[in-house]
């Protein structure tokens, strides 16, 4: 049994993280409301902070 496949499926899995969360981080500096940009990368809701 190889290890190959699995070296190959993990690094797919942290390219697509890294990818998303750099497109999610610009489309929240954008502001875009359109895309859904709220100024939170981590949240849709930004009155959650004022709790």
């Amino acid at each position: 049994m190889s290890i190959v496949p699995f070296v190959f499926w993990g690094a797919s899995i942290l390219s697509g993280v890294v990818i998303y969360v750099s497109v999610a981080t610009v489309i929240e500096k954008s502001g875009l409301k359109r895309l859904g940009a709220t100024g939170h990368l981590f949240t849709c809701d930004p009155k959650e902070d004022d709790k």
